[in-house]
């Protein structure tokens, strides 16, 4: 498969998870589990949606990441 068509593929790909996710916290959790699986076996996938310039959407791929994700929120906010 040629570059652009894994662009195309891709593009279309978060495109569909955007437009069918049911809420704002649905779409980084899917993104999450996409982008994890996309690199491979054992690879974990953290995001954070800031609002305002704070942490308000937490979404992982695994609890591993989570469990970052969680630390590195509660460091963010013991600075705040």
């Amino acid at each position: 498969m040629g570059d652009q068509t894994q662009h195309d593929a891709a593009r279309i790909e978060l495109q569909e998870l955007l437009l069918t996710a049911e809420d704002v916290n649905e779409f980084p959790r899917k993104l999450a589990l996409v982008a994890a699986d996309g690199m491979g076996s054992g690879i974990s996938c953290g995001i954070t949606l800031h609002r305002d310039g704070r942490p308000a959407t937490v979404a992982s791929s695994d609890t591993r990441a989570t469990q970052v994700m969680r630390s590195s929120t509660a460091t963010w906010r013991g600075r705040a």
